[in-house]
């Protein structure tokens, strides 16, 4: 899932990074500083993780020019892994933030959102077993890419916990109205919920015990 058509050669001239984000799919990323890269202690625990790792790394920083199918799929998953620790530290929120504000992750596909815009997510921590999603901050449901290109964008990259912790911080950010309900009907007129009836009577018959 985290592998492409790209070829390093092709982009010898440009920062691995910056090729990278210029693919088709992956302009749902951030840039990670160089600087949040670097810092070792940002990277902990990823040597278990990533096979090759210091090649990948090398790859990542430009300090390597291997090329290489192998090394290249290690530096992806590297970075994946990188991005998915950055985008929750307050930097990183921030630059997302930015992103949202341009509506870049689109919006929610729900026609009674009434194009709420929406954020990446992951249903899964584990690299490789499902795509990104898009969380309505609306509604709270998660939804499949509408792009096929968006497709091809492991989950890994954001983590289960960004999304959520986006609004936590951002908290203005989050729809003070309600999702809008469907409610169907015949000839103008509401379908009778039987089910809906049963639990409000019951609900009634409970609280009227209680009162007693």
């Amino acid at each position: 899932m985290l592998s492409s058509s790209y070829s390093y050669g092709s982009f010898s001239e440009m920062p691995w990074v910056t090729s990278f984000l210029s693919e088709r799919g992956n302009d749902l990323l951030c840039e990670v500083p160089v600087e949040f890269i670097e810092d070792s202690f940002n990277l902990t625990g990823l040597d278990q993780q990533v096979p090759y790792y210091d090649d990948a790394l090398d790859i990542i920083l430009d300090e390597s020019t291997v090329d290489s199918d192998v090394l290249q799929e290690s530096a992806r998953l590297l970075y994946a892994l990188i991005h998915q620790r950055y985008v929750i530290t307050p930097y990183g929120l921030g630059d997302m933030k930015r992103k949202y504000k341009r509506g870049e992750f689109g919006k929610c596909p729900r026609v009674l959102c009434n194009h709420q815009p929406s954020v990446p997510v992951a249903v899964t921590q584990k690299p490789g077993k499902d795509c990104v999603r898009f969380f309505c901050p609306r509604c709270k449901n998660i939804y499949f890419p509408k792009s096929r290109y968006h497709e091809g964008v492991d989950g890994v990259f954001f983590g289960t916990t960004f999304a959520h912790l986006f609004f936590m911080t951002y908290s203005d950010l989050i729809p003070q109205e309600p999702p809008h309900e469907y409610v169907p009907r015949i000839f103008g007129f509401r379908i009778f919920d039987e089910e809906a009836y049963k639990r409000r009577h019951e609900a009634k018959a409970i609280k009227m015990k209680e009162e007693d």
